[in-house]
């Protein structure tokens, strides 16, 4: 939160010196995205689940604060959340990884959850020394993603003749 305080600061420094002609500055947010915290420290820090959001899990600190947060495991089981959720350790992830395989592979969302599991796939081989959970979320993620270009491929087959 200090160096998001720090961003804002200068930000609006540099805001006062030009004296833009706009009422507003847009500051930026820090979002913290958690497998799991704890309902006492929700309740310590007084973050609130605003209605905006319409979304359980995804708490608010209040406007001077700049910060929200996204307990995963609190998440709704929706196409929206499927990114976050596979994220998550344990039976959360788990679940979010067969919601994945049960995605129709010609569905965008299979397509898009894709890219964000070889990007991730890629940080944890490239990561020395991987936890037995790491190496547990690369052997179950690995077949889906492979499908998933063994489609293409074949698409890429039938459209070139």
């Amino acid at each position: 939160m200090g160096k998001l305080f720090d961003i804002c600061a200068g930000l609006e420094r540099e805001f006062n010196r030009k004296k833009e002609k706009t009422d507003e500055i847009n500051l930026p947010l820090l979002w913290i995205i958690t497998p799991t915290i704890p309902s006492a420290i929700i309740a310590g820090v007084g973050a609130q689940n605003p209605p905006e959001f319409n979304c359980s899990g995804i708490y608010t600190l209040g406007n001077i604060y700049r910060t929200k947060i996204v307990a995963v495991h609190q998440l709704p089981k929706t196409e929206e959340t499927l990114c976050l959720r596979m994220l998550d350790k344990g039976k959360v992830q788990k679940e979010a990884i067969q919601e994945l395989r049960n995605l129709s592979i010609d569905s965008p969302l299979y397509f898009n959850v894709l890219e964000l599991v070889y990007s991730l796939l890629t940080m944890l081989e490239l990561n020395e020394g991987l936890e037995s959970e790491d190496q547990e979320l690369i052997m179950e993620l690995l077949p889906v993603y492979l499908q998933r270009l063994e489609y293409a491929t074949q698409q890429g087959i039938q459209q070139g003749t």
